[in-house]
């Protein structure tokens, strides 16, 4: 019975995770259509310059999106155009979301490793911690750039000390 108890728990647990995932992929369209957090989950690029040039913030993190800047949204949400955009902008590349987690850790969980490179490049340091002690490093799970990806992290990593 103990053993039965277990599965299900694990089985609501894994429900409970799938729902969040899906959630988390298809919130954009919960937002103001008019919000910087909102052009950046949707790659809308024209709509972000335009909030800019009239004066929003381009590196303030959304409360009520997990306390993402703009840029950890666009990497999440794979919209590369945005990113670029952003990286071109004067803005904090080592701000962290509500779990502690950086534009660094998102991009190397998305797989993104241009976006990596691009972040490692301009100054994001790898060796920051998020809420449980994980760092760029422990993010790297199976990737199939794990090898890449683990060199650029040291060798960045050096370079900051």
């Amino acid at each position: 019975m103990p053993g039965r108890k277990r599965l299900i728990i694990l089985g609501v647990v894994a429900a409970l995770v799938l729902g969040c995932v899906i959630l988390m992929r298809l919130r954009p369209a919960a937002w103001p259509p008019q919000s910087v957090s909102w052009a950046a989950m949707s790659g809308e690029l024209d709509l972000l310059k335009r909030l800019e040039a009239a004066g929003a913030s381009i590196d303030t993190p959304d409360p009520h999106a997990f306390n993402w800047t703009p840029l950890m949204a666009a990497i999440y949400h794979q919209h590369t155009n945005v990113v670029q955009y952003l990286l071109t902008r004067k803005i904090s590349l080592d701000s962290q979301d509500r779990n502690g987690w950086t534009a660094l850790m998102w991009a190397i969980m998305e797989d993104d490793t241009n976006t990596v490179w691009l972040l490692l490049e301009r100054g994001a340091d790898p060796a920051l911690t998020n809420k449980v002690g994980m760092t760029a490093f422990g993010v790297l799970g199976p990737s199939p750039h794990r090898e890449v990806l683990s060199k650029w992290l040291n060798e960045h990593r050096r370079q900051r000390r």
